[in-house]
Order: C-alpha cells, then structure tokens, then sequence
C-alpha cells in the first residue's frame, strides 16, 4: 500500500511539474514577445464597405472584434489569423446606412435654408460619427493583446471616408 501511495504521489507531483513549466513558458513567452499591433478602420473602394486593417508586420491569432457606438454594440467580428496588412471585414452596412441617411437628411435642411432666398448662408459641415473598436488577439507566441481605438468617420456626398493620416 505504501509503494502505490507513493507511486500516486509521484504521478500527482509529475503533473504539478509539467503545470508548472507551462506557467513558466507562459510568462517567459510574455516577458520576451514584443510584437505590437496597429490597428485602423479602412473603408473600401464602395464607400459602404468597412474592415479592420492589422496595420503592423505581425500575423494576429485568434482576432475578436466589437464595434460600438456610444457605448451600443453595432457588430462583433472574429477570425482565426489576420495576416500582416490583412483585414477582417466589419458588417456595419446598416449603421453606415443609416449615417449616410443622416448625411443626406443634413444637406436637404441646409439646402432648402439656403434656397429660401432669406440672405441667409449656411455651410456645411460634413457629417462626421465616432466608431470604438476593442481589438483582442494573440500574438505567434501566444501572448494575449487588447487594444482599443477610436476613429472618426466622415460621410460626404453618400460615401463614407477615413480621415487621412
């Protein structure tokens, strides 16, 4: 009995080891993986079409995405593997929609004070609304990131636009 009480003991001791090797190589991993990412909304050659660009030369694994606008989820999106300067495309067609809508309805008022023949001049501003994304993702190593952006988006003439860097 005692043999086999020692033999379950050196099996459990066995399994603390290798748990504690892989906490060691977790933070080794850590202490060592510099990668950091950039990330930035680019809005396709449609002027509808939004993705997340993995601006930096470090493929991101396990990628999560949540966009939200003041403080209301607008889309989730996830992928396995973004490539460097890869994408994952965002599925916020309603919200830009719904922007450009906006857009239009601005430039009617503007237009029809303007039109009414009252002296009265009124410039527009373009339509302009305000997207945070939380970004996780690992790096090769493992390591886990969370980076949160804003960006600024612009509506003109129905097309949405980033702002130039």
């Amino acid at each position: 009995k005692a043999a086999k009480d020692a033999n379950r003991i050196a099996v459990e001791g066995n399994e603390i080891a290798r748990d504690a090797n892989q906490v060691a190589e977790w933070a080794l991993a850590a202490t060592t993986d510099h990668v950091t990412y950039s990330w930035r909304l680019e809005v396709q050659e449609d002027g509808v079409t939004v993705a997340l660009l993995n601006d930096s030369a470090h493929a991101a694994h396990q990628v999560t995405v949540v966009v939200d606008q003041d403080s209301h989820v607008k889309a989730t999106a996830s992928a396995d593997e973004v490539e460097p300067f890869g994408q994952v495309l965002l599925d916020l067609e309603g919200l830009v929609q719904k922007e450009i809508e906006e857009e239009r309805r601005e430039a009617q008022r503007r237009d029809a004070i303007n039109n009414a023949d009252n002296g009265i001049l009124v410039l527009g501003e373009p339509h302009q609304f305000r997207l945070r994304l939380t970004v996780t993702a690992r790096t090769q190593a493992g390591v886990q990131h969370s980076d949160v952006i804003e960006q600024v988006l612009t509506v003109r003439d129905g097309r949405l636009k980033t702002p130039r860097r």
